[in-house]
């Protein structure tokens, strides 16, 4: 437990204790290791969906892997899209097809008219790659 617990740390254990002192760094490293292990699974159930997993404990720093399906698609590209469409299909059950597909038509309406607008309201101060006052 203390191994682990300093291994997370990129330290040594201390040696050369006993009693208290050993006691004491023992129950710290228990918790720390339990509720590091606790963030570990509450992270990974959300980012397994995503096909990433997030390891720190018993490492110096923190590693993110991007999981491969049959060795070569990320997974990230497939559990993304799948969790996007089963948002909108569940939207589109629950309140209707209005109702999933108006917000990103607004977005994208929104989004290409305040586009526009900067275009033609932004003044035009570059001229022959050179900036005018």
């Amino acid at each position: 437990m203390i191994d682990l617990a300093y291994a997370s740390f990129g330290r040594e254990r201390p040696q050369g204790l006993g009693g208290l002192p050993l006691a004491a760094i023992w129950l710290v490293s228990a918790a720390f290791v339990l509720a590091a292990a606790a963030a570990t699974l509450v992270l990974n159930f959300f980012a397994l969906f995503t096909g990433t997993l997030i390891t720190f404990l018993g490492r110096n720093g923190t590693r993110v892997r991007f999981l491969k399906l049959f060795g070569r698609v990320p997974a990230i590209a497939v559990g993304l899209p799948v969790l996007f469409g089963y948002a909108v299909w569940h939207r589109a059950t629950h309140d209707g097809l209005a109702a999933a597909i108006w917000p990103f038509l607004g977005v994208w309406v929104v989004g290409a008219l305040l586009i526009g607008l900067a275009a033609l309201v932004a003044p035009r101060r570059v001229s022959r790659g050179r900036s005018q006052p």
